[in-house]
């Protein structure tokens, strides 16, 4: 590790010891598994709000857009999506439970 968090691992040991009282013998110790990730700087940057307040006004006119266009939104769960009716006229559930069911075939009717 370098840079100046090199000491940080080795100060939270001595705060940890002092805290619980102990002193753990130095070492090492063949296969320890570790996160070793976690000892690489965070890169992390800046954003400004008004970049999400524009993904905001984006979405809002591409809901506008689409609405505008005949789509529908339509949701299952969390997911959102978007439905067109191209004209054509499907039947719902209540409508096709109010018909005849056709007639069931036996086989033993020869």
């Amino acid at each position: 590790m370098t840079g100046e968090l090199a000491g940080v691992p080795g100060q939270m040991v001595d705060e940890l010891e002092a805290a619980l009282g102990v002193k753990f013998t130095p070492g090492y110790t063949p296969g320890l598994r570790f996160m070793s990730h976690l000892w690489e700087p965070l890169r992390a940057h800046y954003r400004p709000l008004c970049l999400y307040l524009s993904f905001e006004v984006l979405a809002a006119v591409q809901r506008l857009l689409m609405s505008t266009y005949g789509f529908h939104t339509k949701q299952l769960g969390l997911l959102t999506y978007y439905t067109l009716n191209c004209g054509l006229d499907f039947p719902s559930n209540s409508s096709s439970s109010s018909k005849e069911m056709p007639a069931s075939i036996d086989e033993d009717e020869d």
